[in-house]
């Protein structure tokens, strides 16, 4: 099954949390990564960073393996000695007062997904042997670049609010931020590719979206660290270091969508339920 979060809530932050320390061990076992691995066989856990020395690399991986989780109230979600880590999710779609309307898409398949394991739970108490299979595609929303900003300033601002009201210390701060679902890819403004050709692209990363860098930026003095999460690999940046990075972002970059459609399947086999996503 595609792992997707639903909602901002213990088991969102805690599994972000756990993708990011997959990424450090896989990174300590294969040795650093760059920008160009990014669609390799690593791709599913890769940890890129910008601006840190390797010291710094270090200790920071030391409070991300350290940092506990803050069970006294709703902000932040990580404490340790010098500071917190809080983690929000951003989306690419349209946004209601109920949230996004391609999230609510991927809720209503958890549901349809939980239903039937349940279902084939039941059935496996019954037959010895049971062979089916049930698949759900998500249906698709408009996604664009111009409401993933729209997202990123409003949730980010909403959490910078509750960090002015933070009387704890805050000295390191770090934010998550997390966008689950691939639909962004690179593309040079006036080019004409074709379906394939943009399916060829690289997918959205953070540290190449000079409009969301450049706001950020001017959080330098409230929020140390972003870490950025696509679904697949982690962006550690540091804020002061923003300047350089954008100084490597080409001027005709933009980000256009590409039709992905997400499958989430429920098979029964000799009497044992699985599931699985497919994309």
């Amino acid at each position: 099954m595609i792992n997707i979060n639903i909602s901002h809530s213990d088991k969102d932050a805690l599994e972000a949390m756990e993708t990011i320390r997959k990424n450090f061990v896989i990174e300590e076992k294969y040795g650093p990564f760059s920008y160009k691995d990014i669609s390799n066989k690593f791709d599913s856990y890769l940890m890129l960073y910008f601006g840190l020395s390797e010291n710094e690399k270090e200790f920071l991986r030391n409070i991300i393996f350290c940092c506990q989780r803050n069970v006294n109230s709703q902000f932040p979600d990580f404490v340790f000695d010098k500071g917190l880590i809080e983690h929000f999710h951003v989306f690419s779609s349209k946004e209601t007062r109920k949230g996004s309307m391609q999230h609510k898409k991927f809720a209503e398949a958890e549901k349809w997904f939980d239903s039937h394991i349940l279902l084939n739970n039941l059935l496996n108490n019954k037959t010895s042997l049971y062979d089916s299979r049930y698949q759900y595609d998500i249906e698709h929303e408009h996604n664009s670049h111009e409401y993933l900003i729209k997202s990123f300033k409003k949730n980010w601002e909403k959490h910078i609010s509750r960090l002015n009201g933070y009387k704890n210390c805050k000295d390191i701060v770090f934010f998550i931020v997390d966008y689950p679902n691939r639909y962004l890819k690179e593309q040079r403004r006036n080019e004409n590719l074709s379906e394939q050709e943009l399916l060829n692209r690289q997918w959205y990363v953070l540290s190449r979206d000079r409009t969301l860098l450049q706001y950020i930026y001017t959080f330098k003095n409230d929020v140390d660290y972003v870490i950025y999460l696509s679904g697949h690999y982690s962006e550690l940046i540091k804020l002061s270091s923003i300047p350089d990075i954008i100084k490597l972002i080409p001027n005709n970059l933009n980000f256009v969508e590409v039709n992905v459609t997400y499958t989430y399947e429920v098979q029964t086999l000799t009497g044992t339920s699985r599931g699985k996503g497919n994309k």
